[in-house]
């Protein structure tokens, strides 16, 4: 049986990622325009003002295009990575009516009903653009690498991961800056 290099492993799936990435990306830019404040929809409106409101240099980042429902505009923007690998940048989009970032190969949703999903979203920016939200590929037991995010805000969450039963405690970590990137195993960890 061949050995099979965790490095390696990592780096190709990395890269299928990035091919991947390119194209779901390509699918939602068609027919953006410049951000008009007005013409939002009022919780994409919302999106962009808390944004803004931190990151006043996102406004260069941001764009429109019609809803999924056709019912007006809703808020787009795209951070890139200066790393230059667009596996890190950073999407952020309204979806259903919920303000949405995607980072990676993960999404997640905020609930705009719970009144706090615009402060949630622009939080969970802020913590990616200062690399405590970073990618985390593993390698598992399979002899595949995988893709996860890991909220270094949490003192465990990296040994969590590192400890899962499906790996085999070896990883990358991939930062949006790139200044938080390293290789990590169980035997770096200080535990």
């Amino acid at each position: 049986m061949d050995s099979v290099n965790p490095a390696a492993a990592i780096d190709a799936e990395l890269k299928r990622l990035r091919a991947e990435g390119a194209r779901w990306l390509e699918a939602r830019v068609l027919n953006e325009r410049a951000l008009v404040m007005d013409e939002l929809r009022p919780n994409a409106r919302a999106l962009a003002s808390h944004l803004l409101e931190r990151k006043p240099e996102l406004l260069a980042r941001m764009r429109m295009a019609p809803s999924d429902a056709g019912d007006g505009m809703d808020l787009r923007a795209i951070i890139l990575s200066p790393t230059g690998d667009s596996l890190r940048d950073v999407l952020i989009f309204v979806a259903n009516d919920d303000p949405s970032v995607a980072f990676g190969t993960w999404h997640t949703h905020f609930d705009f009903d719970a009144g706090r999903g615009a402060t949630e979203a622009a939080n969970l920016v802020d913590a990616i653009l200062c690399d405590d939200f970073v990618m985390l590929a593993l390698y598992d037991k399979d002899a595949r690498a995988t893709t996860h995010v890991c909220d270094l805000r949490e003192e465990d969450a990296l040994a969590d991961a590192l400890t899962s039963r499906y790996t085999t405690g070896e990883g990358r970590l991939l930062s949006w800056s790139g200044g938080a990137d390293r290789d990590v195993s169980l035997a770096t960890l200080k535990m």
